[in-house]
């Protein structure tokens, strides 16, 4: 779900647009697109919608899955990068001005903004006591108390600290610049190792027992195996840009073939090459579904367990 693109944008007041639902409900398809607009850079499933922020825009869009209509553009924060959606809160980051907005998704209503983080923001994920923010130009990643609404603590990954996820007591941090992934103890913060990968991580997602990270530099995949340290290396070929992991395979948004990789972890296969939106940069699964942000203005929607071209 971390997007790598950087884009300047120009403020807007804070409001929210609310946006008439469709008249009828589409019949669901294998793949739909979803037309949102001002250049999406992040995107998560989470508190019973998808949320996508648009750095251009300065807007966080509210797509219901039920039906894939839009049904809130949020104005959050200068330049929103990255977003994380959990039950009680939406979380954007924006580095424009660095900061932070929180959303309560009850109301849309932005209820804490201008949370001053560290330089460059590249990626938010939710934990379970703390916000987990990467810094790419402070080389850092950042602890926000939901409680406070502020930062309380600050971990020195690898170099270029991009993408991350958290799960299962852990959190893995994608370091671009060093080549290598850092694991941090959720409870304690403190790095617990670092792994060498492929050349330029920018994402890291948790699933099938292992930890997968997405090379940009080297078009590749690294699989790691958190018991033993063991990482394989996955040749996938074009420009990986975002990864996630749902329904059983390994899914990699490629900007170079403005394409899906679903990646079968049996055996480290490309299982299938299916096509989004024009610069896919972002990634994320839910309500039976994988959604792609791309930088033309469209999210797309795979359907899980869907055939002729799409799983």
């Amino acid at each position: 779900m971390r997007p790598w693109v950087k884009t300047l944008v120009v403020a807007l007041p804070a409001a929210i647009l609310a946006v008439a639902p469709a008249a009828a409900q589409p019949q669901r398809r294998s793949v739909d697109t979803i037309h949102v607009g001002e250049l999406p850079s992040g995107i998560s499933a989470g508190a019973g919608s998808v949320w996508v922020s648009s750095a251009r825009g300065d807007t966080v869009t509210r797509i219901d899955p039920s039906d894939d209509s839009i049904v809130a553009r949020i104005i959050a924060l200068e330049g929103p990068g990255d977003v994380a959606a959990a039950s009680g809160a939406v979380w954007a980051i924006g580095n424009t001005e660095d900061s932070a907005a929180r959303i309560d998704p009850r109301t849309n209503a932005v209820v804490a903004d201008e949370i001053e983080l560290a330089r460059e923001p590249a990626a938010v994920e939710i934990g379970r006591h703390h916000v987990w923010v990467t810094a790419f130009g402070d080389d850092t990643v950042l602890l926000l108390d939901p409680a406070t609404n502020e930062v309380v603590a600050q971990v020195p990954p690898g170099d270029g600290p991009l993408g991350l996820a958290v799960a299962r007591g852990e959190v893995w941090v994608a370091d671009y610049n060093a080549g290598a992934v850092t694991r941090i103890d959720e409870r304690t913060h403190a790095v617990t190792a670092t792994f060498p990968v492929g050349d330029g991580p920018v994402d890291v997602a948790v699933g099938a027992d292992a930890i997968w990270v997405a090379n940009s530099a080297s078009g590749s995949l690294s699989r790691l195996d958190p018991r033993t340290g063991t990482v394989t290396d996955v040749a996938v070929g074009g420009q990986p840009s975002a990864i996630a992991t749902a329904f059983g395979l390994v899914w990699v948004a490629d900007m170079a073939r403005d394409a899906v990789l679903a990646v079968d972890p049996r055996t480290n296969d490309v299982a299938a090459v299916l096509p989004v939106g024009s610069g896919p940069t972002a990634i994320t699964a839910g309500f039976g579904s994988v959604w792609v942000a791309s930088v033309d203005g469209t999210v797309t929607r795979i359907a899980a367990g869907a055939r002729n071209g799409a799983y």
